[in-house]
């Protein structure tokens, strides 16, 4: 007899079966012939890895089923558990880097002086928040198009 046929043979006397009510119907075989079976857990590296959540990032794509994925900011950053709480019907929420865009031409004079009166319209006094909101628009051309037009479409003419 070949090895083979004698695997198969020993293998047809020998039932591994963890399910115990499958037991009773299978008489010949003693509960000490069944296979211990090792618990298996299965890993989602996505939410179920070691501190997934504790991850903290200030840009979070939010994907849903039924419409297009939101990209959002949180400046002092944010987990995961965060963002999801605050998107209940999302699906997921992914960190990402935004790709930024450098303008064609330099903030100009006249657009600095409608930012800074913009900010001073809405209260905003820290030196260090207005420095950064025009430094931003030198390098970004997408937040400059917002602030500008934010601001001429909130300041009387």
């Amino acid at each position: 007899m070949s090895l083979l046929a004698e695997l198969r043979e020993k293998q047809k006397r020998y039932v591994a079966n963890a399910n115990l009510a499958n037991l009773a119907n299978l008489r010949a075989v003693s509960p000490s012939k069944l296979a211990k079976l090792a618990k298996i857990a299965v890993a989602n590296p996505e939410k179920d890895s070691p501190g997934a959540d504790a991850n903290l990032s200030r840009w979070w794509r939010v994907c849903y089923c039924d419409r297009p994925p939101l990209e959002v900011l949180y400046p002092s950053g944010a987990t995961r558990a965060v963002v999801l709480a605050a998107y209940p019907d999302a699906r997921q929420a992914q960190p990402f880097t935004p790709s930024i865009r450098l303008p064609s031409s330099p903030l100009t004079g006249e657009e600095e002086t409608l930012l800074r009166r913009w900010l001073a319209q809405t209260g905003e006094t820290d030196p260090a928040i207005i420095a950064a909101t025009l430094d931003q628009c030198q390098r970004d051309a997408d937040a400059r198009h917002y602030f500008i037009k934010r601001a001429a479409s909130e300041l009387p003419p």
